[in-house]
């Protein structure tokens, strides 16, 4: 839930993500204001790869802690 909440934030109060949601709707126009879209396009990806290895890391906790609970109570 923290993890939403900070993209919440980031998108809706933060210069970064005006940068985003104009890039994401005229990519010609951010362009014209002085945005360098590739710029935009390298931070989202690697915010992309940011929120995967925060899911990846938080499902091998709940995988890894499910197998010794069921070691424990199975056979």
């Amino acid at each position: 839930m923290l993890v939403i909440a900070g993209l919440q934030w980031l998108f809706g109060s933060t210069a970064l993500g005006r940068a985003f949601r104009a890039t994401s709707d005229d990519q010609d126009v951010a362009q014209l204001m002085g945005l360098d879209s590739r710029h935009v396009y390298g931070l989202a990806t690697g915010l992309a790869f940011v929120l995967v290895a925060i899911a990846g890391t938080l499902q091998g906790t709940r995988t890894t802690s499910h197998q010794r609970m069921a070691r424990r109570f199975c056979c």
